[in-house]
């Protein structure tokens, strides 16, 4: 994938023989006139291919207890970033701690865990943001 060049010129003095205005002039008519170059670059070696976000299936928080949820990129991707959506309800002296929220080892996905405190059972939704190094 190529990106072609933007270009953007902004007056930056009131004649062409300024340090920051070269090239570029502003008449007394406030007209603007601008001559900028730009040269189209290739994708640096690196870059990423195939961005998509992976939603792990919602799972339940056990009560009291702690839990690690795994969600992975598919094969031949590396995680980028990821978290989580919590549902449910929050009633008064629960806690929900996180404890690890993390790319996996081998950085193909993303790892969490939580401590959980109090009565309520909680359904946590993972996420992992994945691309294909070119």
């Amino acid at each position: 994938m190529s990106v072609s060049p933007s270009v953007l010129c902004l007056p930056t003095a009131q004649n062409t023989s300024s340090a920051h205005g070269d090239r570029n002039h502003l008449d007394n008519n406030q007209t603007i006139n601008c001559t900028q170059t730009a040269q189209q670059t290739s994708s640096p070696a690196n870059a990423l291919r195939d961005y998509e976000k992976v939603m792990g299936p919602s799972q339940a928080l056990p009560m009291g207890l702690s839990a690690i949820i795994v969600v992975m990129c598919p094969a031949g991707k590396m995680a980028l970033g990821g978290g989580y959506v919590i549902t449910g309800n929050f009633p008064p002296n629960t806690n929900i701690d996180e404890v690890r929220d993390a790319p996996t080892l081998a950085n193909d996905g993303w790892q969490l865990q939580f401590l959980t405190t109090g009565s309520t059972q909680f359904q946590v939704v993972p996420f992992v943001t994945c691309a294909r190094p070119s």
